[in-house]
């Protein structure tokens, strides 16, 4: 994993000119993304309290969480943050794919990330 990770961190780099633009816009996605994350989990409460099914909710839920923190570890490695201080406890069977990472940052790094793809 850690071969893998300096090759993503060695075939990525910025044009000067637009990184800070770029890890803008990044950064205002995540923290929508954040946003919509908790406002869905109020939602699933007060659906449950209710008692109505919550399971597309939750399915939801778990995708959108999933996306939120492979874009949050490809925006935190393109700050130039080590994987190891950003995600420092991982459960086994629970490790981030560095080669969806690699793709993500390709696609941030190329401004298309908006276009990033839901997994």
């Amino acid at each position: 994993m850690k071969k893998l990770f300096k090759r993503v961190i060695n075939t990525i780099s910025f044009n000067k000119d637009n990184t800070e633009e770029i890890l803008e816009h990044v950064k205002i996605r995540i923290q929508n993304q954040k946003k919509e994350i908790r406002e869905l989990k109020e939602e699933i409460k007060r659906e449950s309290r209710r008692g109505n099914p919550t399971r597309d909710l939750q399915s939801q839920l778990s995708t959108d969480k999933l996306n939120y923190r492979y874009e949050h570890v490809a925006y935190s490695l393109l700050k130039g943050k080590k994987y190891k201080d950003i995600e420092q406890v991982v459960a086994d069977g629970n490790e981030i794919s560095m080669d969806i990472v690699k793709i993500i940052m390709k696609m941030m790094k190329k401004s298309n990330f908006v276009r990033i793809p839901r997994f």
